[in-house]
């Protein structure tokens, strides 16, 4: 049993104050600092499912076309099930096990295994409240049932004594392996600052996400992003050469409904503040990223003195629907204030992206950077996609641009709309 150190006894009383603030919020009961049980103790309502008993689910693949449905079936599971919410219990998954959820289940933590993934069923009309641990190394794959009707809310953990803060779904340094398959899924940081609320902590780097389908929402805390890293790190390369540590991770999207939200400082989908942005690969589904203050929609959060060079990563769009909202000073799709912008190319689907506005206009670039100008990053454009942009949406409508000025209308104007021609 992989052990996590990141609790004391001393710092319950610190957790339950900022815990409690979240959970209530979500309609949730709040861990109790006054049980004395341990941590990681056994969890005596969980039953081993038999042969009589199978339980359904969806996998979710990719074909090179579109994504797949299978409904295969498990007998040989463990059934989690019931109400701990006042005792710190964190339940550790088992390496290549299969949990299934019928009713409800409530812990403070849920944490992930290392070597072959977990994998957790949630069943329609069932629902997970818990802070999910996917610490590096650690992998989950998380499925539902037709309908999607199976849902997990997690929450953040902040630890003040040791000073630890783990996001809804991730790791208090750089998060491990998420694959989901479907259901309604919930990540709140929101409340705690530099942690994403999908992904790393405090100077931790995104994971390696992989959404089929279902309904994902990603609040993130300030400083970090909705789905990516946390508060930034760098290096010193040379004494006048300093360059960021962390970044967003990876996250691929094959279908489903995201909506990312970054912290003040915090790109929607991509870095915290002082941090790279996430390599980001979209072949489906409908996408929605709204950069914090100063952040990208999609891309990197701010880049401060203290940690220049950082980049907005890259983003590939093969198909789906993206809409990607910068704020303040942020792009729609590449850097936040002061930083590059990201390396884009488009090839299907939808693209919207639209920077953000400050003292009621309109700055910067839709895709590339803040101002447009110095080192916007790099934008590439299939031959089938067409481009109206302009100052807001009305604007666009009127300025369908030729093949040969579509870049420049993306780097240049505040809003922009790329659509494959049909």
């Amino acid at each position: 049993m992989k052990t996590k150190n990141f609790i004391s006894n001393n710092a319950k009383t610190a957790i339950a104050i900022v815990t409690a603030s979240v959970v209530t919020m979500m309609g949730m009961t709040a861990c109790s600092a006054d049980c004395e049980e341990d941590l990681l103790a056994p969890v005596p309502t969980m039953t081993r499912g038999g042969g009589p008993a199978p339980v359904s689910y969806v996998e979710r693949s990719w074909d090179g076309k579109q994504v797949v449905s299978t409904v295969k079936t498990v007998t040989d599971y463990i059934e989690l099930k019931g109400s701990d919410m006042t005792d710190y219990s964190s339940y550790e998954l088992q390496s290549d096990k299969w949990y299934v959820v019928k009713s409800n289940f409530e812990r403070c933590f849920i944490n992930a295994p290392s070597g072959k993934p977990a994998n957790l069923i949630i069943c329609n009309g069932a629902r997970v409240f818990a802070g999910v641990m996917i610490d590096e190394g650690d992998a989950l794959n998380i499925y539902s049932q037709e309908g999607d009707g199976g849902e997990l809310r997690a929450t953040a953990a902040d630890d003040r004594v040791n000073h630890w803060k783990y996001p809804g779904i991730g790791s208090r340094r750089t998060m491990g392996t998420l694959t989901i398959h479907g259901g309604k899924i919930t990540a709140i940081s929101k409340g705690i600052e530099e942690i994403a609320a999908i992904g790393g902590g405090n100077k931790g780097s995104g994971g390696k996400v992989t959404i089929y389908g279902g309904n994902i929402t990603a609040d993130g805390g300030d400083y970090g992003a909705g789905i990516g890293s946390g508060y930034g790190a760098y290096k010193m390369e040379s004494l006048f050469d300093r360059r960021p540590r962390n970044d967003g991770g990876t996250l691929t999207i094959y279908g489903g409904n995201v909506t990312a939200k970054g912290g003040k400082y915090g790109a929607g989908i991509g870095g915290g503040i002082d941090a790279n942005g996430a390599t980001v690969t979209i072949y489906g589904g409908k996408v929605r990223a709204t950069g914090g203050v100063d952040a990208a929609g999609i891309g990197s959060g701010e880049e401060q003195d203290v940690a220049p060079n950082i980049h907005g990563g890259s983003l590939t769009v093969y198909g789906g629907e993206v809409f990607a909202d910068g704020t303040d000073w942020g792009a729609g799709i590449g850097g936040g204030e002061d930083a590059d912008g990201a390396k884009v190319e488009i090839y299907g689907g939808s693209v919207t992206a639209w920077a953000g506005q400050d003292a009621g206009k309109k700055n910067g670039s839709a895709i590339g950077s803040e101002d447009g100008d110095g080192h916007r990053g790099s934008l590439k454009l299939g031959d089938n996609m067409k481009v109206w942009a302009g100052q807001n949406p009305s604007d666009a409508d009127k300025h369908l641009f030729p093949f040969e000025t579509r870049v420049p209308a993306c780097f240049f104007r505040p809003y922009t709309r790329i659509v494959a021609s049909r």
